[in-house]
């Protein structure tokens, strides 16, 4: 089926997308196989396999981190008490490895 738009709709669109992109926020790196991309490299994320890494602590130097095929992770509770006794109390957050770059860090839980 094809659908076609009117140049009006068009407009608007890429009135949407310009405003969004001013503001700071993205308009498609997060989609995958979207037309628009905001880093250096020319070609959408459309990664062959789905990635993540998973860390403990601060982004720049995580105390722990796990490789992940999904953006999940269960903790046992000896896990959980190890982290805490030997760094305290943290972030545990989630970016997703891309081909050329990784996303920003998602904070997904505090351990306290």
């Amino acid at each position: 089926m094809l659908a076609f738009l009117d140049a009006r709709c068009v407009q608007s669109i890429l009135e949407f997308l310009k405003h969004q992109m001013a503001l700071g926020n993205s308009v498609g790196r997060g989609a995958r196989g979207q037309w628009l991309w905001e880093d250096d490299v020319d070609v959408p994320l459309v990664e062959e396999v789905a990635s993540y890494v998973i860390g403990y602590g601060p982004i720049e130097e995580p105390f722990a981190t796990w490789s992940v095929a999904t953006t999940q992770i269960a903790l046992s509770e000896a896990e959980r008490n190890a982290l805490l006794t030997n760094h305290g109390s943290g972030d545990l957050w989630v970016k997703q490895v891309g081909t050329f770059a990784n996303s920003p860090a998602t904070l997904i839980a505090q351990i306290t």
